[in-house]
């Protein structure tokens, strides 16, 4: 095994053993994402983690290494592993089928040295940055086009005050985002997303300049504080971009500190530990927009009706279901919050499961954050 590193032992600064003790969750096993693997696994990483919920198909074949025609229909996570563990038999290497949101614990996340967000749309990173600058764990962000590289580090773990990913991003990301929903922010059932154009050189760049940053930053003069890297394939410009931190960004105006991280079961009830000592005015923020109830208040038909209580993730719904099942006209209305009083929890909706990932309040100074679970509190 000695011989197998013996290049990188002769870099007087490269640390292998440290690399051996160290985490690495993947999100995204696209273009990128199999870059980055790829360059992980040859650097000797201890444990790499891969998550993506996607199957491979044709075209991606000629922007990702370690997928072959075979692989087409599989799953992207479950295939990257199994090329991975090719490449390096000294590597532990998972994989994870399935979304980051539902499959990744606060517990597994914080098992992670590093998350890479190889990911293709906005709202996955911005779920991914949450996450991470919520649990202080380092984030490395990509993005590619069929010219341009961007490389970003969240250095979360040692530099709490670091700027995040949405603390620097123009509005008009947000607009691009809201396009995927109608005005009462249920998904669009017609809404294709733009596909970006992108080749194997973009995602090959992109691939060293995230694990570039990964590896510098354990060095003692590793720069401090969030930063971007720049690269034009075409030109061969190059620019990095220190990135401050944005109190107003609506991610980190969500958090505060101290904080304390606990587990619960998501069932609505007095006897939850962190319920028995608050004040029933105390307002409780979900991670998730939840569809609350359906209301028909411009049906004459059905306005007298009561509103049909739902409380589910309002992901799981799309205009379709606007239409009233009494009347089937396109009228009913969504009441979708992410925000409630505790008394009104305990009160409408004791002994049901309350939807999304976390919860979070504040209590005496401190911002509780408790992660749901299915099972029983832990």
């Amino acid at each position: 095994m000695t011989d197998r590193y013996l290049r990188h032992n002769l870099i007087d600064w490269f640390d292998q053993d440290l690399l051996k003790t160290l985490s690495a969750l993947v999100v995204g096993a696209g273009a990128v994402g199999n870059e980055v693997i790829k360059n992980l696994c040859l650097l000797g990483i201890g444990t790499i983690r891969i998550v993506d919920f996607d199957t491979i198909e044709v075209h991606n074949l000629t922007r990702s290494v370690l997928f072959t025609e075979a692989d087409v229909g599989k799953n992207k996570a479950l295939a990257a592993a199994e090329a991975a563990a090719k490449l390096d038999p000294y590597c532990s290497i998972e994989a994870i089928s399935g979304d980051f949101w539902d499959k990744i614990s606060f517990a597994k996340l914080q098992e992670a040295s590093i998350v890479f967000c190889c990911v293709d749309n906005f709202e996955a990173r911005f779920r991914i940055n949450r996450m991470c600058s919520l649990l202080g764990v380092d984030l490395i962000n990509t993005g590619i086009d069929s010219r341009n590289v961007l490389a970003e580090i969240f250095p979360f773990a040692r530099d709490p005050d670091s700027a995040c990913f949405e603390c620097n991003l123009p509005p008009s990301t947000y607009q691009r985002v809201a396009e995927r929903y109608s005005c009462g922010w249920l998904q669009k059932v017609s809404f294709e997303a733009r596909k970006i154009p992108t080749t194997a050189i973009t995602a090959s760049f992109a691939g060293a300049m995230a694990t570039s940053l990964f590896l510098y930053s354990f060095r003692e003069d590793s720069e401090p504080g969030a930063r971007r890297l720049f690269y034009d394939t075409v030109t061969g410009s190059a620019s990095k971009v220190n990135l401050p931190m944005n109190p107003a960004c609506v991610c980190c105006s969500t958090q505060s500190a101290p904080r304390l991280l606990v587990r619960a079961q998501r069932v609505i009830g007095q006897d939850l530990p962190w319920l028995k000592s608050l004040p029933l005015d105390v307002t409780v923020t979900v991670s998730d927009p939840i569809l609350v109830t359906w209301e028909m208040p411009n049906c004459a038909v059905c306005s007298s009706t009561a509103p049909e209580c739902v409380l589910d993730l309002a992901s799981n719904y799309n205009e379709s279901h606007t239409i009233c099942t009494k009347c089937g006209l396109k009228q009913r209305l969504a009441v979708i919050r992410d925000q409630f009083s505790l008394g009104e929890l305990v009160e409408k909706f004791s002994g049901r499961p309350l939807p999304g990932k976390f919860l979070c309040f504040e209590g005496d100074g401190t911002q509780i954050v408790v992660e749901l679970q299915d099972g029983g509190s832990e």
